[in-house]
């Protein structure tokens, strides 16, 4: 029941976290501590009340780690940002795809839209107006 502790009423107030943490340990129930440090997580405290928070549990981090019930859940925690990680990754090669097939199309309607404009611009320039067989090219 300790473990729940956290979710009572009073549970959260750090004597009583504290009392329950030191109680855990002595007695060498490290999955225990590790659901503690779980459900302890999940009381919306201040920023103060999350660092005290942090700190309490960072000096117990090596018996935490040899718990399965931790292992666990960074297992879970590492699995679900791997899948993020992948798909960022899919997202920015699909983008690049998408650019890389607008570039041939965009720097051939640049040539295109380059060579009417020197068209346009001879045309006007040359007094005799013959664009095929001009002497003036």
């Amino acid at each position: 029941m300790l473990p729940l502790l956290p979710l009572t009423e009073s549970g959260a107030e750090p004597e009583v976290m504290q009392e329950m943490v030191t109680t855990l340990e002595e007695a060498g129930e490290i999955e225990l501590l590790a659901l503690a440090y779980a459900f302890g997580g999940l009381v919306s405290g201040n920023e103060a009340y999350n660092e005290w928070f942090k700190r309490s549990f960072a000096m117990l981090e090596d018996i935490l780690e040899e718990s399965w019930t931790y292992q666990e859940m960074i297992k879970k925690g590492m699995q679900k940002g791997l899948e993020k990680g992948l798909e960022k990754g899919r997202e920015e090669e699909r983008q690049q795809k998408r650019t890389r097939r607008r570039a041939p199309a965009e720097g051939a309607r640049a040539a295109r839209d380059s060579a009417e404009f020197r068209s346009d611009a001879f045309s006007r320039a040359c007094p005799c107006s013959r664009a095929t067989s001009c002497i003036h090219q």
